[in-house]
């Protein structure tokens, strides 16, 4: 059998030209963001002015707000997948990366203002809340709306949510990052129809979907030795993970490292003991 080293082929990008065209560095994409970056600001005047109260005079400026959040909402979601992209098929590209960063602070300035109007929340009377739920535009996200402020009922107070937010760009976040690139980075040998290639931990991953057992058990194997060499990074990186979120939990006084991901999956703790049992 030939283990004859091959240059692997470039890898496969998408066509991202129909979005913004010119990539990390399209002008357009530029002017996206900084859109973005003015309405973010606009937005926390608005919440800033907003009526603690609830009423028909009222009711149509938050509701308002409140559409006008999922826009800006969206926009920062086309920055954060595109520029995601981006750096997905060119681990160097140092713009797209730093896109991403920049992103995160967005995300942080966004989330600020949930929590600031879920705060707000738990303040107006349960008539007031059945008054904005009643709004036609608030037809499609009243099950949203009555989820976020259940949640906040289980947060800490607005100024210690606010920074934790803030201390996550660079603490959460950045240590995220950095795992994505440490995962970027590694290439494995692979062989193959009697031919050897370097290929990416997302290409083994592939091969682990193979009807063949032979190259799916190589694929495993591989994918092992490669997140061995960079065994030590990936474990500072997946322990300042979990400690952010186990601290914050502990802030919030959630008992469980569990609560969040049944949260986020709406999900009872019964139904995933349950789910264990049977498996």
């Amino acid at each position: 059998m030939s283990t004859t080293m091959t240059k692997i082929p470039p890898a496969p990008t998408w066509d991202l030209e129909s979005i913004f065209p010119g990539g990390s560095e399209s002008t357009e994409f530029k002017a996206h963001r900084e859109k973005t970056t003015t309405k973010l600001k606009q937005l926390a005047d608005t919440l800033a002015a907003l009526p603690e109260k609830i009423d028909e005079g009222s009711v149509g400026q938050w509701s308002d707000f409140i559409v006008k959040l999922q826009e800006v909402g969206e926009d920062i979601d086309l920055t954060y997948s595109l520029a995601g992209c981006l750096s997905s098929q060119n681990v160097e590209d140092a713009r797209a990366n730093e896109i991403e960063s920049l992103a995160d602070v967005q995300v942080s300035e966004w989330t600020q203002m949930l929590t600031g109007l879920e705060a707000r929340f738990l303040k107006v009377t349960d008539s007031e809340w059945q008054l904005l739920l009643s709004r036609p535009e608030m037809q499609e996200v009243a099950f949203y709306l009555n989820e976020r402020r259940e949640i906040a009922k289980s947060k800490m107070d607005l100024e210690r949510e606010k920074l934790a937010l803030d201390l996550a760009v660079n603490g959460f976040h950045a240590w995220s990052r950095m795992y994505d690139k440490i995962a970027g980075g590694i290439k494995v040998d692979f062989t193959e129809g009697g031919e050897t290639k370097k290929i990416s931990m997302g290409q083994v991953a592939t091969k682990m979907s193979d009807p063949d057992r032979e190259v799916r058990r190589q694929a495993f194997k591989c994918m092992l030795e490669g997140w061995e060499k960079e065994a030590e990074q990936t474990a500072m990186v997946l322990n300042n993970l979990g400690g952010f979120k186990l601290s914050l939990y502990k802030h919030r006084d959630w008992d469980s490292p569990l609560f969040e991901p049944l949260v986020m999956s709406r999900m009872q703790q019964k139904t995933l003991d349950a789910m264990w049992e049977v498996i």
